[in-house]
């Protein structure tokens, strides 16, 4: 049996990232009482013009430079949540 203060991982990146199985892993983790989420996120996913031949114009350090968009569909949030997705 694990202690009470021991950190538990749950990894669903699959199913966190399909819309269809989203809903049923957020109540999966929710019944097992994870407080917090690790988000594996590719940089080709939300950088400007990550197919381009040329380097995009932006300035790396600015979040809203970003394409956060396909990234922030997390309802339902789970419980004590921040509300945020990214």
């Amino acid at each position: 049996m694990a202690s009470h203060g021991q950190v538990t991982y749950f990894e669903a990146s699959n199913e966190l990232l399909n819309a269809k199985t989203r809903p049923h892993a957020f109540q999966q983790m929710q019944a097992l009482g994870v407080r917090a989420l690790r988000v594996e996120l590719y940089w080709a996913d939300v950088a400007p013009g990550p197919d381009s031949a040329k380097r995009p114009s932006f300035v790396g350090t600015n979040p809203g430079a970003y394409a956060w968009v396909s990234t922030t569909s997390c309802s339902p949030k789970p419980s004590g949540s921040t509300g945020r997705c990214c």
